[in-house]
C-alpha cells in the first residue's frame, strides 16, 4: 500500500515526474488529508512534440492515462500502462504511428522499462482539420 511518506521515492527519479490530484494536494498541505486509492503522476510529453515538429504535425491536446501497480521494497511502479489520447492537425494513421513512434523513442518510458514493463494501451488520435 502506498503511504503519503512513500511518495518521496519520486524526488530520486532520473526524469521530472510531478505528483498530481489528491496526494499533489496533500503533499502541498505537507500531510494525509484522506485515503487514496492511486497516484496521478504527470509527466513532461516533450519526446512526442519533438518527434511531431520532425513530421510537421501540429499537436493540439495530449492526455495520457497511466496506470500501475505498486508495492515492493522500496515501493516501486509495477505493471505500468499507458493510454495516449492526441489531437493533432493530421490523419489518425499519423497521430498513431507518431504515438507508436514516440514511445518506442522516448526517454522516459524506455528509463521506466530498464527495470519496469510499461505496455502502451488504448491509444487514441483525434485528427483535426487544418
Amino acid at each position: 500500500m502506498l503511504s503519503f511518506n512513500s511518495c518521496s521515492f519520486l524526488s530520486s527519479m532520473a526524469f521530472e515526474v510531478v505528483v498530481d490530484g489528491g496526494w499533489g494536494v496533500d503533499a502541498l498541505l505537507g500531510e494525509q488529508t484522506r485515503s487514496h486509492g492511486d497516484l496521478d503522476i504527470a509527466l513532461p510529453h516533450k519526446d512526442l512534440f519533438r518527434e511531431a515538429a520532425k513530421r510537421g504535425i501540429t499537436i493540439k491536446s495530449v492526455h495520457v492515462d497511466v496506470e500501475a501497480d505498486w508495492g515492493g521494497e522500496p515501493v516501486r511502479a509495477q505493471n505500468v500502462t499507458l493510454a495516449p489520447r492526441v489531437e493533432a492537425e493530421a490523419s489518425e494513421t499519423e497521430i498513431l504511428t507518431l504515438i507508436e513512434d514516440t514511445d518506442r523513442l522516448a526517454e522516459i518510458p524506455n528509463s521506466l522499462r530498464l527495470g519496469t514493463p510499461v505496455t502502451l494501451r488504448g491509444a487514441q488520435a483525434v485528427a483535426i482539420q487544418k
